[in-house]
């Protein structure tokens, strides 16, 4: 992100200085002409590195939600594990011959709830706005 935004800073400086120079200069048609063609690059690659650093800053809202879920489930994982018989996994198959206590259930469909509405906003916000 930061790169990005320096990035944009950059674009935004360059055509800032590119429509001061036209606006001080005085060239003939062709040359003011070629100047517009100059500020017009500059301005399209300024407006897409600033919408780059929106889509990354809305990336990172959304993954640092992920994390605050993530942990917030962890520990709420390992409270319930600590009162209730939890099955052990082996490294590609999970014993459910032990029932999951109910606050683990419960934990489970929450984190599940919690999926489909993360789902049900980045398809709001994304696909259908497009």
């Amino acid at each position: 992100m930061n790169q990005a935004r320096t990035e944009a800073t950059r674009h935004e400086q360059k055509r800032a200085q590119a429509a001061e120079k036209g606006k001080s200069s005085g060239k003939d048609a062709e040359g003011q002409e070629e100047e517009a063609d100059q500020l017009i690059a500059l301005t399209k690659r300024s407006v897409v590195m600033e919408a780059q650093v929106d889509i990354l800053e809305g990336k990172l809202k959304i993954l640092t939600r992920f994390k605050e879920s993530l942990r917030r489930y962890s520990a709420e994982l390992d409270r319930a594990s600590m009162g209730g018989a939890v099955p052990q996994h082996t490294a590609d198959k999970l014993d459910t011959s032990t029932p999951l206590p109910p606050a683990v259930s419960r934990l489970v469909l929450a984190a599940q709830e919690d999926m489909r509405r993360e789902i049900a906003r980045a398809m709001h916000d994304g696909p259908a706005k497009a």
